[in-house]
């Protein structure tokens, strides 16, 4: 057995003892003090490897140092408590060399002063570990990135961007890029929306949520694109208070806690199954929730990481239920509908309140403690409001209603019926309060069915001062701007209608506001839209009188539809959308709008704000 000779870090190899073996190079006692990547090259190399870093004297076995060898290769020191010093000379295969083993595209030798049975499994394992692996591979984790020589434009000045590579052609615009050809029409977010519609519901019970992914996915996820309806980052901090104020109608819940496991890079390549173990051993050990759910995300899905084996053993050794869920669309409430169900069992027989109304579907934010004030000067008492917060604690609150209002939403019909169908309260279906008319609607069917009709003059009172003082102001303004929607034939109910558009209908309540709109429907053969006189008919029903409407069957021509300038702001559910952008019209999505009447105030402001808003309008082509 012949091998060549390897020089070290420090000198040269000690030649081959012609048995696979090589004797010992003298180990370093600390980093060599010009290779300022010692340490993280340390890291990476346990992470490939499998094996703990020299970070704690007393681990059995450890990876020291990590050597590029000039042939190419890699040396990995190792020792330990129960290993002796050796080192792994991993380099590319040879098929005219002799190896201590190898594997399919690189040869293992071996060096050390002795070759106890330990040496032998370790080196085993390591052989299987690498078994596929290349030196491209242990190059690109291991090999320190050489940042680029500075050059005079590569400050903050006037540098332009590199250009891309001819054959590739112009830069696309954004929705070009997004890889479908059919994404021209899509403004509202209809994919998006259906993915993540179930996120909202909150179970409010002492829960572990695990998310085992990469972190980046929770910059990358559709809720950092897409403007859901329910989302308000814009007013987050000024519903804190509300929110505080509120908490009593949703129980006396305790808050969950959510962990994340975090993939690197390399951790595609060796799995990341030990996160889920840690994890799940030290919450085991140290909490005491009703229920833990391990949710494996779309990168260890892809690798085949065996998270759910972890999980059933866990689970066995559990006080409490662990459930696991990945890629696979399942009905996400099974196990909180059995806990409500025994919360409402338990709470049978509980007297009702007079006057009493639960709120059904209506988020905690301000909007709706506002709502809960105005029902409360009138005479009617909110002991409740559920969905889509829900908790065992919530149960006896809403049994203490006479009646419930719930709020119009298509997506959670069956969730309405699985979870309140069975109760002993009355169900009421108003209109949605957006804008002043439904909102008055919506508190005067409350009143009326909890037998208050002698609070009906003062409710219409309050909406006409309201309107007179904060309200036709503004209508008057916006009366003066036009704003444009854009929508698919077979989506536009959600133009009108608050059942399938999470309970906003938004042309009745921008109409409400005095806005003029401008549509434009789009219809194309290729998705089997047929425009006759019926359709053409049954669209214009329900617009709101002055509507322009454009039909539109290629995207140029609703490029020229949106070059036009008869309106301002354009509605699209996909953030700083820069379709809208390039044609000088800003985008407003259904976070725009609040309920109640306070809230169709600040949501009138709002999109007065957009029409006024010179930046787009002057610089739109360069944004």
């Amino acid at each position: 057995m012949t091998t060549a000779h390897e020089p070290t870090a420090r000198g040269t190899q000690p030649p081959d003892d012609r048995s696979g073996q090589r004797r010992s190079a003298p180990r370093a006692k600390s980093a060599p003090e010009h290779d300022q990547h010692w340490e993280e090259r340390v890291r990476v190399a346990s992470k490939i490897l499998g094996i703990p870093p020299d970070s704690d004297p007393d681990d059995a076995i450890c990876v020291t140092e990590v050597h590029a060898t000039d042939g190419g290769g890699w040396r990995f020191e190792m020792g330990g408590t129960k290993v002796p010093p050796c080192s792994l000379l991993v380099e590319p295969l040879d098929p005219q060399q002799d190896y201590f083993s190898r594997g399919v595209h690189l040869g293992f030798r071996y060096s050390g002063d002795t070759f106890k049975p330990i040496i032998g499994q370790l080196l085993g394992f390591l052989t299987k570990r690498l078994v596929k692996a290349t030196i491209g591979l242990l190059d690109k984790y291991l090999r320190p990135v050489e940042a680029p020589p500075m050059h005079d434009d590569d400050g903050s000045g006037g540098a332009a961007p590199t250009p891309p590579p001819e054959r590739y052609g112009p830069c696309p615009g954004m929705h070009q890029s997004w890889n479908h050809e059919n994404q021209w029409k899509w403004y509202l977010a209809k994919a998006e929306l259906e993915q993540i519609k179930d996120s909202i519901v909150k179970f409010e019970t002492p829960f572990v949520y695990i998310e085992h992914s990469d972190f980046e996915c929770q910059f990358l996820a559709p809720r950092n694109f897409v403007c859901y309806p329910w989302k308000t980052p814009n007013r987050r901090f000024a519903d804190a208070d509300a929110r505080e104020a509120s908490s009593g109608l949703e129980g006396d819940q305790s808050l969950g806690l959510a962990l994340y496991t975090n993939y690197k890079d390399i951790d595609v390549i060796t799995g990341a199954t030990g996160f889920i173990s840690d994890v799940m051993e030290k919450v085991t050990q140290h909490l005491r929730p009703e229920v833990v759910w391990v949710d494996q995300t779309c990168v260890p899905e892809v690798i085949g990481d065996d998270t759910h084996t972890l999980v059933k053993l866990a689970a066995e050794k559990a006080s409490f239920p662990i459930l696991y869920k990945n890629q696979t669309p399942v009905d996400p409430y099974d196990r909180n509908l059995q806990m409500m169900r025994e919360a409402f069992a338990a709470a049978t027989g509980t007297p009702k309140t007079a006057g009493g109304v639960a709120l059904v579907g209506l988020a905690n934010d301000l909007a709706r403690e506002e709502l809960v004030t105005l029902l409360g000067e009138l005479g009617a008492t909110v002991t409740s409001a559920i969905i889509p917060a829900v908790a065992p604690s919530m149960a006896e609150g809403y049994l203490r209603a006479e009646v419930a209002a719930f709020y119009p939403n298509d997506e959670w019909k069956k969730f309405y019926v699985d979870l309140l169908g069975a109760q002993d309260v009355r169900r009421l279906d108003p209109p949605s309060p957006y804008g002043i008319a439904a909102t008055h609607a919506y508190v005067r069917q409350i009143l009326m069915a909890l037998g208050r009709e002698d609070q009906l003059a003062a409710l219409d009172a309050r909406r006409d001062a309201f309107v007179a003082e904060r309200w036709a102001p503004r209508v008057a303004e916006a009366a003066q701007h036009r704003l444009g929607l854009v929508c698919e034939l077979s989506q536009f109910a959600r133009m009108w209608d608050a059942g399938a558009s999470w309970g906003l209908p938004i042309m009745g309540t921008l109409a409400e506001m005095g806005f003029g709109l401008d549509l434009a429907v789009i219809a194309t053969p290729d998705t089997g839209d047929e425009v006759d006189d019926a359709v053409r008919a049954a669209v214009a029903a329900h617009l709101p009188e002055g509507t322009q409407l454009s039909w539109v069957a290629a995207e140029a021509e609703l490029d020229a539809w949106l070059a036009s300038a008869s309106f301002g702001p354009v509605f699209s559910e996909y953030f700083f959308d820069s379709r809208l952008i390039r044609h000088r019209h800003v985008p407003f999505s259904g976070q725009c709008f609040e309920r109640g009447w306070q809230g169709a105030v600040r949501s009138i402001d709002r999109l007065l704000d957009r029409c006024h808003l010179p930046l787009v309008a002057t610089y739109g082509d360069l944004l």
